[in-house]
């Protein structure tokens, strides 16, 4: 239900051209006009906070949140998000079905999803939704290449 609800109030709030409301046009992400926004979803406090440090050095604004459970909330809502950045082993809801979850919402169902993630679920990771699997430590090196990559991708495609 809470999904009927969530698709509704997407569609309602679609502006002339059918973007959702609250997102970025094809030519705004790089230009300085908007800001990519990502949330990650990181339950090591260490490693959430070098990677924000990481992600924003870049010019991106990130949103950080340890616990699956308040994840899920924070996709189910309203605010935009230019790429979902998640952990897999989470309290509450894993990354797996956050990514799954994500996939079933309308003004989610195309956002970049990536999972960061020392458990070897790169398959499963794939299957529930996600664009890219990168494992810790040894993928970290890529994680901005990689952010990058998915984003401008977005931006050609929108």
């Amino acid at each position: 239900m809470a999904e009927r609800e969530n698709a509704e109030l997407i569609a309602d709030n679609r502006d002339v051209v059918g973007r959702p409301w609250n997102a970025c046009g094809p030519n705004d992400i790089g230009n300085g006009s908007c800001r990519a926004t990502i949330l990650h979803v990181e339950d090591h406090d260490i490693v959430a906070r070098m990677a924000k440090e990481m992600l924003e050095n870049e010019g991106w604004e990130v949103e950080t949140c340890s616990d699956g459970n308040a994840a899920l909330e924070k996709i189910c809502g309203d605010r935009r998000y230019d790429l979902l950045l998640l952990d897999y082993d989470l309290p509450g809801v894993n990354g797996l079905e956050l990514a799954s979850r994500a996939r079933k919402l309308v003004h989610r169902a195309c956002i970049p999803i990536v999972v960061l993630s020392a458990t070897p679920v790169g398959a499963a990771a794939r299957k529930a939704g996600a664009d890219v699997f990168l494992q810790k430590p040894q993928d970290v090196t890529e994680l901005v290449e990689t952010i990058n990559g998915l984003l401008s991708t977005r931006k050609q495609d929108d």
